[in-house]
Parts: structure tokens; sequence; C-alpha cells
């Protein structure tokens, strides 16, 4: 009777996930498109007070955005409706695709990208869409929180796994927020403003590493860097 009322629970929540979802995303994307549009108007430019303004609506309504998917995905691997579906994947040249994707961001803050794998290193049997998702993640995550200096990706094998580390010369962590960075929604418990996200990627991350059979682990010194490790099978049974 217990199990039936929990795998209610999860299947009300996956519903309610579900629809909400879809009912946000449709105006959001709206939203995003039209101020999109008005900041790219040439023939009648914005004035710089209203640029300003529709900037803001804009980021904002990314954020949300971002935070409605973050809520999906979270309520999908809740109910076991993410399929993994492995493929042979070149590390190497997978790394380097998604490093670049992600230069423009290193780019603007004058950060030094780089991708260290062994000219050997084997090929990996998992999903590539999810290994993706956390790869993106864990680098953007490295260089919001670096104001300078280097992130670098590095991948090593250690008997019938790899590693997939994600190095930066950042702020760090605060010890008392290490044991919590995977959770939902937490944000660094440091003073001052912080920087922009939902507070789900980590957590997401952390969900499907574990799908495809591995983990992430987190080495950090505060005014140091963080070192994010991602550990994945080489073949996902």
């Amino acid at each position: 009777m217990q199990n039936q009322k929990a795998l209610k629970a999860v299947q009300d929540k996956d519903r309610f996930c579900r629809v909400v979802s879809h009912e946000l995303r449709t105006p959001l994307t709206s939203i995003i498109g039209f101020a999109t549009m008005l900041l790219d108007d040439s023939e009648e430019p914005l004035t710089d007070r209203q640029r300003a303004g529709v900037e803001r609506i804009a980021n904002s309504s990314k954020k949300l955005l971002d935070m409605v998917n973050g809520l999906l995905d979270l309520s999908r691997l809740d109910a076991a409706k993410i399929e993994v579906e492995p493929s042979r994947i070149a590390v190497g040249r997978f790394l380097e695709q998604v490093v670049d994707s992600l230069r423009p961001l290193a780019r603007d803050k004058d950060i030094k990208l780089s991708v260290e794998v062994p000219s050997d290193f084997p090929e990996i049997v998992t999903d590539q869409r999810m290994l993706n998702q956390i790869v993106v993640n864990l680098v953007s995550n490295a260089i919001k929180f670096t104001p300078e200096g280097s992130v670098r990706v590095i991948a090593r094998r250690n008997g019938t796994s790899v590693h997939i580390a994600v190095e930066d010369t950042g702020v760090g962590i605060p010890p008392e927020d290490l044991p919590f960075v995977f959770e939902e929604f937490h944000r660094s418990s440091r003073p001052g403003p912080k920087p922009p996200g939902t507070g789900l990627g980590l957590a997401i991350s952390k969900r499907l590493a574990e799908l495809l059979g591995g983990k992430i682990t987190v080495q950090s010194k505060e005014n140091i860097g963080s070192t994010f490790t991602l550990v994945l099978p080489i073949t996902r049974s």
C-alpha cells in the first residue's frame, strides 16, 4: 500500500511538472523571441534606457526557461523517463567539440580554456547526449566561477573507468558548502552577489552520471580553485 502511494506521488509530480513546464515554456519562448527582435531591430533602434529594460526582460526570461527545463529534467529522472542510448565516443574529439562551443564564454572573461587527452585514449561506450549535458554543465560552471586564470579539461584512464576532470583557478567552494554542492537549488553561502544560475545544473549532472553507471566527485579550496571529476565506466553495461 505504501509503495502504491509513493508511486502515485511520483507519477502526480511528474504529470504536474510536465503540464506546468509546457504551459510556461511557450510564453517564455515568445517573450525571449520578441525581446530579441526588439534588440536586433536596426530600422527602429531602441534608446539606451529602452535597451537596458528589454535586456533585463530577455535575461530574466532565459533564467526562468532554464529553471523550467531543469525541473522537467529532474522530473523525468525521478520518474525514470529518460532512456540511455549508448554509442561509441572518441573522447578527445568529443571534448574538443564541447570546449570549442564554450570558448566565447571563456574569451569574454579572458580565461584560458584547454583540453588534455592522451593520444592513445580509448573510446568509451555511453550516452553521448547525457555526457554532453554533464560536461557542458561542469565546464560552464568552472568558467562562471573563475574571475581570471584558466579552466582545464583533463581526461585519463584508470583501469576499466575514465576520469574527466574539469579544473579551474576560480573562487573555490567554502568548506561548509562542499557537502551540499550537488543538492537542488543550492547556492553558495559566500557573501556578496551570486553568479547567475538556477542551482540545478550540478544536481542534474550528478543524477545523469549515476544513470550512466558513474559518479562526480569534487575537490576545492577557497580562492585557489575547484576540480570536478566525472568518473564513468569505459563500457556502460
